[in-house]
C-alpha cells in the first residue's frame, strides 16, 4: 500500500503546488504511526517538531514548493 499512498501524495502536492500556488504545505501524523512518517518522508516532507493535536503527540512535517521542484527533477 506505500506505493499508492505515495502516488496519491505527490498527485496531492503537484495540485497544491502547481495548481494552487502554495508556497509550503505542512502535515502531520500520530508520533507511532511509522508508515505515515515513511510516505511523508518520501514525499520530499521534512521533519520540523513534535506537536500536540488533539491531546495526543504527532510529528510536524514540511515541504516547500523549492524542495518539490527539486525533489521532481
Amino acid at each position: 500500500m506505500l506505493l499508492l499512498e505515495t502516488e496519491m501524495g505527490s498527485l496531492v502536492l503537484q495540485v497544491g503546488f502547481e495548481q494552487l500556488g502554495l508556497a509550503e504545505i505542512g502535515c502531520w501524523t500520530l508520533a507511532q504511526n511509522c508508515a505515515s512518517q515513511r510516505v511523508m518522508e518520501k514525499l520530499g516532507f521534512v521533519f520540523q517538531r513534535p506537536i500536540t493535536h488533539a491531546g495526543l503527540p504527532h510529528l510536524y512535517y514540511q515541504l516547500s514548493v523549492a524542495d518539490f521542484a527539486r525533489t521532481r527533477s
